[in-house]
C-alpha cells in the first residue's frame, strides 16, 4: 500500500471503522502528507499547527480549519462550521 498522502491509507481506516468520508475528520500537522492526503480521500482535514516543535509552516489554504492544540476538538462542530 502506498503511504500518505495517497488516499488508500485513509480509505483503509475508514473501511475498518465502517465510516464514509463525510462521517470523519482527520487531524494532522503536516500540510502535504496529512491535510492534502485527507482531502484526496474526501475527508474533512483539520490542521494542527502545534507549537511543540519549531516548524516552517507552509501558507496552506484558508478553507482548512486550523487549531494549535487538541483542546478545540472538544467542540468539533464549531471548528468545522467556522
Amino acid at each position: 500500500m502506498p503511504p500518505k498522502p495517497a488516499p488508500e491509507p485513509f480509505r483503509l481506516c475508514l473501511n475498518k471503522m465502517n465510516l464514509a468520508p463525510s462521517e470523519a475528520v482527520f487531524v494532522g500537522d503536516d500540510w502535504d502528507i496529512d491535510i492534502c492526503g485527507a482531502r484526496k480521500a474526501e475527508i474533512q482535514p483539520i490542521w494542527l499547527k502545534h507549537r511543540l516543535i519549531e516548524r516552517s509552516w507552509p501558507a496552506g489554504d484558508s478553507t482548512v480549519p486550523v487549531i494549535h492544540n487538541l483542546e478545540p476538538l472538544q467542540d468539533l462542530e464549531k471548528i468545522i462550521n467556522a
